[in-house]
């Protein structure tokens, strides 16, 4: 089987009434990522209050069950399904971590997960931070409520190195 290409295509556009300009602005942005050889889709049904892990990457296939391989891993996807509840996303590193809230009927987009987050505790730190970037090693989503969420989750790779 031949390896394929994943395109992502992210589209804009909006059209302001006239009070506001009466412009319209659109903008497409395409990205085409060559050799996938590896995909991973699923929809994942997320507990109220609970943190649901959905993703580990290691860089062994035999390294972890079920993990994505961390250096082929080229792009990874999550829709929040809701339409009224957030969900938050945390991204763990061996010793770093962070969260973004993914709105209802949101995506949030990553590339590769090596070599992906840098942290800071220090709210006062300058920017850029200065530091080695490390790799995220696991995905947890959590609603932030009580409802029941449906988040979607996409995934693709190259072949492990």
């Amino acid at each position: 089987m031949a390896a394929g290409d994943l395109t992502i295509t992210l589209t804009e556009s909006v059209e302001l009434a006239s009070g506001y300009g009466g412009e319209t602005r659109a903008y497409t942005n395409t990205k085409t990522i060559s050799n996938i050889v590896n995909t991973f889709h699923r929809v994942v049904k997320l507990t109220n209050d609970q943190n649901t892990i959905v993703a580990s990457f290691n860089s062994d296939a035999h390294g972890a069950n079920q993990a994505l391989d961390l250096q082929g891993t080229e792009y990874v996807r999550f829709t929040n399904l809701d339409g009224s509840n957030d969900v938050h996303i945390c991204f763990k590193g061996a010793s770093d971590a962070f969260s973004v809230t993914l709105d209802p009927g949101h995506s949030y987009m990553m590339t590769k997960p090596d070599d992906y987050m840098l942290g800071s505790a220090d709210a006062a730190s300058d920017y850029p931070l200065v530091g080695t970037l490390e790799d995220c090693v696991e995905i947890t989503l959590r609603p932030t409520g009580s409802a029941v969420v449906n988040v979607e989750m996409f995934a693709a790779g190259i072949a492990p190195a």
